[in-house]
């Protein structure tokens, strides 16, 4: 019975001495902490649209135009703040519907202009 009391306390005693030896390894530093705490309130922000354009009746092609960032909860209520390029996009889109959607479709015919130019002159 000794033997086996003497063998549980051995195994104890190991079992502490790891304990205190992980978590005397496991210290936080400052920041480390502050991102821990802060963690849950950090979100990633995707804020944009996709618009289906046809050209001469053919087949649609969708563009997508969106920005994207970071952001955080600044009240329980679910309001969040974050940088005006996340919702610049969407935010013109909302001003003038037409005006930026002939915009998004400037820009994608500009880009594919300059990638066939690329193409045929190496």
């Amino acid at each position: 019975m000794k033997v086996k009391n003497s063998v549980i306390l051995l195994w104890l005693m190991m079992f502490l001495f790891l304990s205190c030896t992980i978590s005397a390894t496991d210290k936080l530093t400052e920041e480390q902490m502050t991102a821990y705490r802060t963690r849950p309130a950090v979100v990633l922000i995707y804020s944009g649209m996709f618009i289906k354009v046809s050209i001469n009746n053919q087949q649609p092609q969708q563009l997508n135009n969106y920005g994207s960032g970071s952001g955080f909860f600044v009240n329980p209520d679910g309001y969040l703040v974050t940088n005006g390029h996340v919702v610049d996009s969407y935010w013109k889109y909302t001003q003038d519907k037409e005006g930026y959607s002939q915009k998004v479709l400037n820009e994608m015919i500009s880009e594919q202009v300059k990638e066939e130019f690329k193409k045929q002159n190496g």
